[in-house]
């Protein structure tokens, strides 16, 4: 018994141990853990090769499968956070073959990156992100979601992810869908009073302007465009314009279909009848920190900015402009020839037209429609129209120099359906630089052909988001909503009379073109301050307040009301434009401009 049950004993200390039924062979550490450390130290391998080689951005701890395609083509686009994971044969592109662009495709922390799925360029991916696998990325994903499909769109939001993007604490079974039919996502339940009281709050009418026509209250044509916009920030909702139109009186809104069924559960999914109908846009949370407000942080540009220049002329020089455009975002890279320049420095001719050009692009690049298509729920055409411009150049216009580099990051984002933003930063050599910022809305004929007939609309909205939405009105719009309520300034110092130049000031659609504004106001203020001023002095800042449109065959008032000298050269000008014909305040300007000479002394 002694003997049998120390050889029991001696057998039980030498049995091999076992996992899943599988013997280990006796080693210090098992096959199990030897393969995940092997592999964890392939992954570090490859994550350095990527970075060293090819000069990804690619975050700590981040997986990326064997089989998994990275643009090699443009590399550096690649930006990959950490604690992501990219499975076997996903495609991560960054270049544009077909239109010659190349493209910054970014990624963020702690996401999935499904089997076989495609993410596009340009394309921006936030943090705690699930791609499913096979899914065709086409656009911007915010944080926190799950996208599916071809293409890829919301099935779920406000997940939250671990490394690699492993769910935390939540079964993606049971998560609260972000309903792929626009028409299912009301999430407010409001009732009467809480938007008529509103209403009021957004207007200052009192109660008995509530009941009365819209056109007998203080209320404009702006003012029920940021009430508008308010509203649908508010409770999360796009009003149609089929609907809008019928509120002639202010406690008219609350009765209007989309907000009052916020007094109910959502409906049952339907297929709405018209682009726009019974449409609710869910409030994408992303990163506020470019879009902060005032001022906005403006995008970064590379430090490399003009040795990859990847379109060359015949003779080796730069190309004279290359865009890298993403979802919301332009980072256009150009050379100051001739044509841009005026007066010894960067013209502004060029550059009010090259501001319309950007934000245009971002809102038609967001709609995902050319400009000549862009309608309303009725299906009227709509036009961008500038409501407020500010440029900022600290060093002048004059600073620029010809044949030098100019790089210009531009972002847009949006209040309500109908008014947009961007703003623009300006990089130019020897740390010269530049800001900018434009509001607008959208506004279509009444009657064909009366540019006073202007009204305004807004556009049928993509099904995903793509750029932020303001929760609140930002200052830059409620400055302008301030200035465009007050009377005009009754002192006067100087007023002239400016005949419309039609092949100069009026754009393609018959109107007053925005950019030719400042140079109106510039060349009155020749007339105000003698000839040769706009020789001697540059422009600094301008900052310009647009209230309304004129026929080609107006005549427009031209006043100064302010003159300051505020020292080292610097002189400010506050002005206002106004139609002959009936007074109407159609524009103002506060702008400053330096004295060359001062400037010259001063570098």
């Amino acid at each position: 018994m002694i003997c049998a049950s120390r050889l029991s004993s001696k057998k039980s200390h030498y049995r091999m141990p076992t996992r899943d039924g599988l013997p280990r062979f006796g080693l210090k550490y098992p096959i199990y853990k030897i393969r995940n450390n092997a592999y964890h130290y392939l992954a570090a391998l490859r994550r350095m090769y990527l970075r060293s080689v090819y000069g990804m951005t690619i975050g700590e701890n981040t997986r990326i499968s064997r089989t998994a395609r990275l643009d090699k083509t443009n590399p550096r686009g690649v930006i990959i956070g950490s604690g992501t994971s990219v499975s076997f044969e996903a495609s991560i592109l960054t270049h544009d073959f077909v239109n010659r662009r190349h493209l910054s495709t970014q990624i963020g922390d702690n996401c999935f990156i499904g089997a076989r799925s495609i993410i596009l360029p340009g394309v921006r991916i936030g943090d705690s992100c699930i791609v499913g696998a096979g899914s065709v990325v086409m656009s911007n994903v915010p944080s926190n979601t799950i996208v599916s499909g071809n293409p890829a769109r919301a099935v779920n939001s406000g997940v939250k992810t671990g490394e690699y993007g492993i769910l935390m604490g939540q079964d993606a079974a049971v998560l609260a869908p972000t309903a792929t039919a626009a028409t299912s996502r009301a999430t407010w339940k409001a009732s009467r009073r809480d938007i008529l009281d509103f209403v009021q709050s957004e207007t200052g009418v009192d109660d008995a302007s509530m009941d009365i026509d819209v056109a007998d209250t203080k209320v404009d044509s702006f003012a029920l465009i940021t009430l508008r916009a308010a509203l649908e920030a508010k409770f999360g909702v796009v009003i149609p314009d089929n609907e809008w139109l019928e509120a002639k009186a202010l406690s008219k809104i609350a009765e209007l279909p989309t907000l009052s069924a916020l007094e109910t559960q959502p409906p049952a999914v339907k297929k709405p009848s018209s682009p726009n109908e019974g449409r609710v846009q869910e409030v994408v949370t992303m990163d506020r920190s470019k879009f902060a407000d005032p001022p906005a942080e403006m995008p970064s540009i590379p430090d490399d900015r003009f040795t990859d220049v990847t379109h060359k002329l015949p003779s080796g020089k730069p190309a004279p402009m290359v865009d890298n455009r993403s979802p919301g975002a332009i980072e256009r890279r150009l050379m100051l020839e001739m044509s841009k320049m005026a007066l010894s420095g960067l013209g502004e001719p060029w550059l009010f037209r090259e501001l319309n050009d950007l934000h245009w692009t971002l809102i038609c690049d967001y709609l995902e429609t050319p400009s000549s298509q862009v309608t309303d729920g009725l299906g009227d055409r709509l036009y961008a129209t500038i409501t407020r411009c500010q440029i900022e150049f600290p060093g002048s216009l004059s600073a620029f120099a010809e044949n030098s580099p100019l790089n210009i990051g531009s972002q847009l984002q949006r209040y309500g359906a109908s008014i947009f933003f961007s703003e623009s930063a300006f990089e130019g050599t020897e740390g010269n630089n530049g800001t900018a910022r434009m509001m607008s809305t959208f506004a279509k004929y009444g009657e064909r052909g009366n540019n006073k007939s202007l009204i305004k609309g807004s556009p049928t909205l993509p099904e995903i988001d793509t750029i932020p939405h303001l929760e609140t009105i930002p200052d830059f719009c409620a400055e302008y909503r301030e200035r465009r309520s007050e009377d005009a300034d009754p002192e006067v110092i100087y007023e002239t009379e400016y005949e419309i130049l039609s092949p100069h000031d009026i754009n393609g659609v018959g109107l007053l073109y925005f950019a030719a504004y400042p140079m109106i106001f510039d060349l009155c203020l020749e007339q105000f301050e003698g000839k040769g001023f706009l020789q001697a002095f540059s422009t600094v800042s301008k900052d310009l307040y647009y209230y309304s449109n004129s026929e080609p065959s107006e005549t427009l008032i031209f006043r100064v009301h302010r003159r300051e000298e505020l020292g080292g050269g610097l002189l400010e000008h506050t002005c206002s434009l106004s139609r002959k014909s009936d007074g109407v305040r159609m524009a103002e300007l506060v702008g400053q401009k330096r004295s060359m000479k001062e400037a010259r002394t001063a570098s």
